[in-house]
């Protein structure tokens, strides 16, 4: 495994971690009720929207050809009212899924491979496959930050305590 990636392989599974335990609290109607007076995103979206990060960065890595999440959740597809998302059930299963070929997909890097040219599209100066790990380690974790502040707008205990119980 590649020592340049390891620390964010780390907080990736931290970030695992962290959705699974939040994800087990949740209602249906909490998962889909959207933040900021329904024009922000809700956890479902949210999470869904990650999962479509991280395969896009398997598809980057050769890992998988396609991204099953891009139509729903992609870069370009912001949160919909009337879009189908599918039950909270199912999103945590996508989740775990996705969370265990990720980890796979990032054991796998080599150094060498974490140097390869990428000419991905993230806002990042490096143009390589770890200049992307790294966007994509920032991405998500932003993304998971407007979780717990949705999380604690519904009244629910804060992410940390909930993981701190939990682990």
């Amino acid at each position: 495994m590649s020592s340049l990636i390891s620390p964010f392989r780390t907080l990736f599974r931290f970030n695992t971690r962290l959705v699974e335990v939040v994800l087990d609290g949740l209602t249906e109607e909490q998962a889909l009720l959207r933040a900021r007076e329904g024009r922000g995103n809700s956890v479902t979206f949210l999470v869904g929207h990650v999962s479509s990060s991280r395969y896009g960065l398997m598809k980057a890595l050769q890992v998988i050809e396609d991204n099953p999440f891009a139509g729903l959740y992609g870069a370009d597809t912001g949160v919909q009212d009337d879009a189908p998302y599918p039950p909270i059930g199912e999103v945590r299963q996508q989740w775990a899924t996705t969370g265990k070929t990720f980890d796979d997909a990032l054991a796998a890097m080599t150094d060498e491979v974490a140097r390869q040219s990428d000419d991905h599209s993230a806002p990042m100066v490096e143009k390589t496959l770890l200049g992307l790990v790294s966007f994509i380690a920032w991405h998500e974790s932003y993304h998971l930050g407007q979780i717990g502040m949705i999380v604690r707008d519904l009244g629910l205990p804060e992410v940390r305590m909930q993981l701190a119980e939990a682990l």
